[in-house]
């Protein structure tokens, strides 16, 4: 089972800013007096006040030039400090300040990695985990997220986990899975514990705990996760783990939806056609499936489908229907499978045809389709 989408890779901006002028400790900030002090201190080869005179001349504080920020943190990064090999290599990784260069930014990376750097360990082994601008390569990615997960880095503990659920150069080890999940749910990573939630939920490699997976859900929706909000949605509407509250169901597919969730969209659709919490409205319904169908969401294809299909807040067209019903089915939605059999079956917007009903019966039957299988 496949949970939410790829992790966002996490890039790490922090800049150390110590001296008294720069931070405004015991003196009054100024950045103007901070530059001449680092340029002092760079000048005489010390690699931090090269880095954070780097940084004063990126952010334009006192002073402004990216070519010379690029200057001083390359010399800072010569030097060996990682802090500054990390940061150039996330400044040719994105194009920030320099044209991109995937090149440089591994080159970069790696020597930051070699020096123990868990921020650069990570985002080297996700460049090998995508193939971005490198060969892709799991079991180099897996050894890279493994470095920085020992260190407690919590997005590399989720990534290693999700490398050992998905068997990405590595054995497929459901264990081990569990194991970094928790690990990085402990240091609050939203997808970790959104990950643990549908683990709960369905009782994978977990005895089955629905208060549980409703605890991880809300922990990684109360940061934004819009998957994670999604279904703690969907556990005030069906009732699991919480009691039913179709009310609490729509606030959180709301946020949701906020943030261009298309499975969110679809449940509004749901509740709006369902008349459950709002008053039922097809006319909305179809407003929310709309927008999930334009990021292709099946499960609104086939609802939209069904409303021609049974003229519910649309004129009955049958054609229509199948229209939709085709391209739910085509992305696998079995319930649209299912219903194009029935088309055939009773010749509603098609020629009646018994074998080409049955066809698609065994389609939605072959993936547990209840309603098929019964057929």
């Amino acid at each position: 089972m496949v949970y939410g989408s790829r992790r966002a890779r996490t890039h790490h901006r922090s800049v150390q800013r110590w001296p008294m002028y720069d931070n405004g400790e015991a003196v009054s900030q100024d950045y103007y007096t901070a530059a001449e002090w680092y340029s002092k201190a760079a000048g005489q080869g010390y690699a931090n006040a090269q880095f954070n005179l780097g940084a004063l001349f990126q952010h334009g504080r006192g002073v402004h030039d990216n070519s010379k920020a690029v200057k001083w943190y390359t010399k800072a990064a010569n030097q060996g400090l990682s802090q500054a090999q990390h940061f150039l290599g996330l400044l040719y990784h994105v194009g920030e300040i320099v044209p991109q260069d995937k090149l440089k930014a591994k080159y970069w990376y790696l020597k930051a990695a070699e020096q123990g750097d868990a921020n650069a360990q990570f985002n080297l082994g996700e460049m090998y985990d995508d193939g971005d601008g490198v060969t892709q390569d799991c079991q180099k990615a897996a050894e890279l997220f493994l470095k920085a997960a020992d260190q407690g880095h919590a997005t590399a503990q989720y990534s290693l986990g999700s490398i050992y659920q998905h068997g990405r150069g590595v054995s497929l080890v459901s264990s081990m899975a569990l194991e970094w999940y928790m690990k990085a749910a402990d240091h609050g990573n939203a997808d970790a514990l959104f990950c643990l939630g549908i683990m709960y939920y369905h009782g994978d490699d977990v005895p089955q705990d629905l208060t549980k997976a409703m605890e991880c859900y809300l922990k990684a929706a109360e940061q934004g996760h819009a998957a994670a909000q999604n279904h703690v949605g969907d556990m005030f509407h069906d009732g699991h783990g919480v009691t039913q509250d179709f009310v609490k169901a729509i606030e959180w597919y709301m946020k949701s939806t906020d943030q261009g969730h298309a499975s969110a969209q679809k449940n509004m659709g749901n509740v709006c056609a369902d008349g459950k919490g709002v008053p039922q409205d097809y006319q909305k319904a179809m407003e929310w499936y709309l927008k999930a169908v334009n990021q292709g969401n099946p499960a609104a294809q086939f609802h939209i489908g069904w409303m021609y299909q049974n003229g519910c807040g649309v004129p009955q067209d049958y054609q229509k229907a199948m229209g939709w019903h085709v391209k739910a089915a085509n992305q696998g939605n079995s319930s649209a499978q299912n219903h194009i059999g029935w088309m055939y079956q009773n010749g509603c917007g098609v020629p009646q045809d018994y074998q080409k009903a049955m066809e698609w019966f065994l389609k939605a039957a072959n993936q547990g389709e209840p309603a098929a299988q019964f057929t």
